[in-house]
């Protein structure tokens, strides 16, 4: 029984995801209003948070993200029809930089394929929607990996 409802869950899980990613896509993908772009922001926000949350003592770390990364430069960027294919390149390094630092090396391979994937993706919308998904998922695993590891101490 608890083999079916985890993969149930995994399932429904899974479904959201997909549906959110597609969401996000389509949203990006249109013209964005600014509804879109303050939600976009806060989505790049929230990773960039989890991903420093990885690091909790490291406050150099987290000065190199977020001067690498600047919410408010986007945001602005964005109001302003400035953000470009180049812009998005260099959030994907950055994060991908990171989390590859971060990560166990079990999954090195796994990320710098991800992470070829989304650098070579040409619609916007679809680059964004993916990375941002695809980078919470592998914050997640890290987040498990550490919380194992945690338990075995």
């Amino acid at each position: 029984l608890y083999k079916m409802e985890k993969q149930l869950e995994d399932q429904i899980k899974q479904t959201f995801m997909k549906a959110m990613q597609d969401f996000l896509s389509k949203s990006i993908s249109e013209k964005l209003t600014d509804h879109d772009i303050e939600w976009l922001v806060s989505l790049c926000k929230e990773l960039k948070d989890r991903i420093n949350n990885l690091t909790p003592s490291r406050h150099d770390l987290h000065i190199q993200l977020n001067g690498s990364i600047d919410t408010d430069l986007i945001k602005q960027m964005l109001f302003n029809d400035a953000f470009d294919d180049n812009d998005v390149n260099h959030i994907v390094d950055c994060i991908f930089e990171r989390l590859k630092m971060l990560c166990a090396p079990s999954q090195d391979k796994e990320i710098s394929a991800l992470q070829l994937k989304i650098s070579n993706m040409k619609n916007f919308g679809e680059k964004i929607s993916c990375l941002i998904m695809e980078c919470n998922k592998i914050v997640d695993a890290i987040e498990l990996l550490k919380q194992n590891f945690e338990k075995g101490k």
